[in-house]
């Protein structure tokens, strides 16, 4: 019996064996007959509507593969991200439709960008879309990336792969509400996206219909078939992708085929390829149903399932043979009966399953008790429903941002939907309602080489409420629309070439203050009056000025000469006003050489061929130089679309705010793709290799800015110790009204500085530099990097590493060793407590810079009075000794209360600090005696009260 049984088996394997190789011989013998007609089937399927693209291929190139598609390059349906391939090694050339792996489009740069395809049948119809990924190790870092795809503003799915070798794709069967479908690669970490194909191929409107939402293919099996790949069939009307029967499935499955065609005279809606129907699976076990699993559903979207079963009979059933059966998914589906046709297909669709996050989907196709044969399946797919409830942006505000998006030189990053998905374009901000459309709020595209009228589709932004449109090349009068866009307040019309009065209504308003509207810069004549009376502009004073006191030079020169001799008063008057006037004008002279611009060569020159670097960011190296026998750094700005904008937004900062706390920006060069920055030389490095600039930065700014990158590298150190804040290359301009409430922007910063709240709900406000600062002190205090790193354990946050270390109440466990305990215990517990707070998870729970500052005053007061034998001069710690002093009315300052506190001036209280409006606050150590006018106001005295 068991040599029977031993015959049988092997009598089974090797029929098993030829069934395998007839059925590989009726594929390629299918393929075979295919590549002869490929160029027609290709050309059949682009006149259809198919587009087939192969990621970062040379613009020019194009080919038709064997599956008969026609592979063009996406220069066409992109604008971003660079051409890459990938290494040798991964090469697939000469795989069967393997030539798209070749190579990719990378995108290094923005955190979405986005592919525009425009279908030929236009909206409203149905679509599959596949996008295929190959790392290959492009970039040499052999890093895997992990990034998100999104349909339009829809969540698609995560792509992250096993290896450098790992191939994958995912499809999805969607429908678009408009004539063109946006896919979108959003970076999520600190890996960078890419693809290598994308491809869009039209359905049959009557197959494949969702309306819980587009379909996201998880399997699609030809059940006849063993093996564990996808494979292209060329009889495939839609080029689906079908795979074969993996080894975990293939010791309890059967395999039988056909060489009869389908019955031409049926019709078949799904146009399931011959060579998938002809190719049937059945339980070996005849009496067990034919059970298949598939684990891990249900985890990535909605949990929302949907089954396809594909049958047809293959076998010509004689007249006492019968097959039946019906399918079941337990507790979720049961069929009725069914008994398919003799080479007529069948599809059974299943109702929307809905499954438990994480879990698997089962189905069992099982004989009916009078079915003498065992059931048979061809082929079956799965989809996963993908929730499409995003609501996309305001489709006005899409319409007026795509007009001015035609019509003018805008940024390359304005692709897909104007805010979502992820963060919006650069340059805009949104409204964030979950339950209605995103709408724009604020429009900022200063320096962006616009020329011409200010655009009328602007009028249509009926939610925007900052525009900047400053430092371009406008012409033309200030339109009237601008009055009555019902949410603006904020217009910024700076340094254009625009002409004629202000409208009066829109004067009206900047007259009883619900716009701000600047002007500064128009060369022509701009009034708040119509018709305009007064043709002086400040520039045409500022000319008329410069020459009165050049003419008045030589004329008091000839004056003197006649007079010399009999009027001395005269003598002095004239003096006293030549000196005057010539003061001015080398001062106006040397206002205007503050920021000026170089050549490549003069920026050559001075870094003497870039000779010595002295640091290095993520935008570029920093050289020294010297300018007229002064010491500079250069730092070259690497040249791309992104660093244009951090240059430009860098020197615009530069040149609005001035700071003794801020790196001070002596001139720029602009040449071609040449672009660099030149600024004050600061000595002593940065504070990372051995803080009052952001506190003026939030409250002394109008706006205030967030500097967004706030680190220990950042902060430099002059001769004298003092510290001063730079590279403001990604730092943000607040308007008004996003001041307090914060403004959507993508996440920018270093890993280990940046504001955890910030990173999960890409709102910044400026506690988000207020985090920034506290893992700062952090660093003083502790002598710790942010990431802490251990040999015997994983890497932890600096946050991580003090917490534990506070409820010890051992201050020394905490701070930097090498302090060898020289320092004040009631100071130390002080700056770490304000760290701590600075640090906290939520914005709300922080302090202001403004109490951080304060704070720390507090602080230096307790090491200061308990000194442990320290000098404190102030030579040493470079504290102001002159008078107090009215600030430069030039920068724009807050409203916020002035801190002067813990320096050495002398003198008198000056009657000024009287008359500024919005006083009410004076903290300060001032040591004259005198109170005069100051019970009129709170004195916030921290020391030497008693000298008052």
């Amino acid at each position: 019996m068991l040599r029977v049984w031993v015959m049988a088996l092997k009598t089974i394997n090797i029929l098993m064996l030829c069934l395998l190789i007839y059925n590989y011989g009726l594929l390629f013998s299918l393929a075979a007959d295919d590549a002869a007609n490929w160029t027609l089937l290709a050309n059949k399927r682009v006149a259809a509507g198919f587009i087939s693209i192969d990621c970062g291929m040379t613009t020019q190139s194009r080919y038709d593969n064997t599956g008969g598609l026609h592979y063009i390059s996406d220069s066409g349906f992109i604008k971003t991200g660079i051409n890459r391939e990938v290494d040798s090694t991964y090469s697939s050339y000469n795989d069967d439709g393997g030539k798209i792996y070749n190579t990719v489009r990378s995108f290094p740069d923005g955190i979405r960008n986005c592919y525009t395809l425009k279908p030929l049948q236009g909206k409203n119809r149905y679509y599959l879309i596949r996008a295929s990924f190959l790392y290959g190790n492009y970039d040499g870092s052999n890093t895997i990336p992990k990034f998100d795809v999104y349909i339009g503003v829809h969540f698609w799915t995560t792509i992250f792969l096993n290896d450098g070798a790992n191939k994958i794709f995912v499809e999805l069967i969607y429908t678009p509400s408009e004539d063109w479908i946006n896919v979108c690669l959003v970076k999520t970490g600190s890996t960078t996206p890419f693809i290598s194909a994308l491809e869009l191929n039209p359905l049959n409107d009557s197959i494949y219909t969702s309306s819980d939402g587009a379909l996201l293919e998880r399997a699609r099996m030809d059940a006849g078939f063993f093996s564990n790949t996808y494979i292209s069939v060329a009889d495939d009307p839609y080029d689906r992708l079908w795979r074969g029967v993996p080894a975990n499935f293939q010791q309890d499955w059967g395999s039988l085929n056909t060489s009869q065609s389908m019955d031409s005279t049926f019709i078949d809606r799904y146009e399931l390829p011959p060579s998938v129907l002809k190719t049937v699976a059945f339980p070996l076990n005849s009496t067990i149903p034919l059970n298949y699993y598939y684990r891990n559903m249900g985890s990535s979207n909605t949990g929302l399932v949907r089954v396809y079963w594909h049958f047809a009979e293959i076998q010509k059933l004689g007249s006492n043979e019968s097959r039946e059966f019906t399918i079941s998914i337990p507790g979720k589906y049961q069929s009725e009966t069914i008994s398919p046709k003799y080479l007529q297909p069948l599809t059974i669709v299943s109702p929307v399953i809905t499954l438990i996050n994480g879990s698997g989907i089962v189905f069992h196709i099982t004989k009916t008790k009078r079915s003498k044969l065992p059931p048979i399946l061809n082929a079956f797919e799965i989809y996963e429903v993908v929730d499409l409830s995003a609501l996309p942006t305001d489709q006005n505000d899409v319409n007026a941002i795509m007009n001015i998006k035609m019509n003018y030189s805008v940024p390359e990053s304005w692709q897909g939907d104007p805010c979502l998905p992820y963060v919006p374009w650069d340059g805009l901000e949104c409204s964030s309602n979950d339950h209605n459309s995103p709408r724009i709020t604020s429009l900022n595209l200063t320096f962006s080489g616009l020329a011409g009228d200010i655009p009328l589709s602007l009028s249509a932004l009926t939610a925007l409420t900052y525009l900047d449109l400053s430092y371009n090349n406008l012409t033309g009068a200030i339109p009237d629309f601008l009055a009555k866009m019902p949410s603006l307040h904020t217009i910024d019309l700076r340094s254009n070439m625009l002409t004629g009065p202000v409208p009066i209504a829109l004067s009206k308003k900047v007259e009883d203050g619900s716009v701000i509207l600047r002007l500064e810069g128009n060369p022509d004549v701009l009034c708040m009056s119509n018709p305009c009376k007064k043709k002086n502009s400040k520039k045409m004073v500022a000319i008329l000025s410069s020459t009165a006191c050049i003419t008045f030079i030589f004329i008091s020169i000839a004056i003197l000469i006649c007079i010399l001799k009999r009027k001395k008063a005269v003598i002095a008057v004239a003096y006293a006003m030549f000196y005057h006037c010539l003061a001015r004008y080398i001062k106006n002279a040397a206002l205007k050489l503050e920021s000026r611009s170089f050549t490549y060569a003069e920026v050559m020159r001075m870094t003497n061929n870039f000779q010595t670097i002295i640091g290095k960011g993520g935008s570029g190296a920093v050289y020294q130089g010297s300018l007229h026998g002064t010491l500079v750094a250069v730092k070259m700005i690497n040249p791309s679309t992104h660093s244009l904008k951090l240059f430009r937004t860098e020197a615009e900062l530069l040149t609005r705010v001035h700071h003794r706390c801020l790196v001070s920006l002596i001139g720029y060069c602009e040449e071609g793709a040449t672009m660099a920055l030149i600024y004050e030389h600061v000595t002593n490095g940065n504070l990372q290799q051995y803080i009052s600039g952001l506190e003026y930065m939030h409250s002394g700014c109008k706006p205030p800015i967030v500097h967004r990158d706030m680190k220990t590298s950042n902060i430099l150190l002059d001769e004298n110790m003092h510290a001063k804040i730079s590279d403001f290359g990604i730092s943000k301009s607040f308007s008004i009204e996003s001041t307090e409430s914060g403004l959507n922007t993508k996440v920018m910063g270093t890993h280990g500085y940046v504001d955890p709240e910030y990173y999960s709900t890409e709102r910044l406000n400026k506690k988000s530099d207020v985090f920034s600062f506290g893992v700062v002190l952090l660093e003083l205090i502790t002598g710790q990097s942010p990431i802490v790193k251990s040999n015997n354990a994983e890497p932890i946050h600096i946050i991580t590493w003090t917490t534990p270390k506070l409820e010890s109440g051992d201050i020394e466990l905490i701070v930097d060793k090498r302090l060898e305990g020289h320092f004040s215990t009631n100071s130390a517990w002080k700056a770490l407590e304000i760290a701590m707070m600075c640090v906290s998870s939520t914005a709300i729970q922080r302090p202001t810079m403004n109490q951080v500052l304060s704070d720390l005053n507090d602080c230096l007061a307790i090491e200061i009075s308990q000194g442990k034998n320290r000098e404190m001069d102030s030579h040493e710690y470079g504290y102001p000794t002159t008078d107090i002093a009215i600030p430069d009315t030039s920068i724009e300052m807050g409203p916020t209360a002035r801190d002067l506190s813990y320096n050495n001036f002398k003198g008198v209280i000056p009657d000024f600090l009287a008359k500024l409006p919005s006083l009410r606050t004076i903290s300060g150590s001032i040591k004259k005696e005198g109170r005069g006018w100051l019970n009129k106001i709170e004195v916030k005295f921290i020391s030497y009260a008693r000298h008052l």
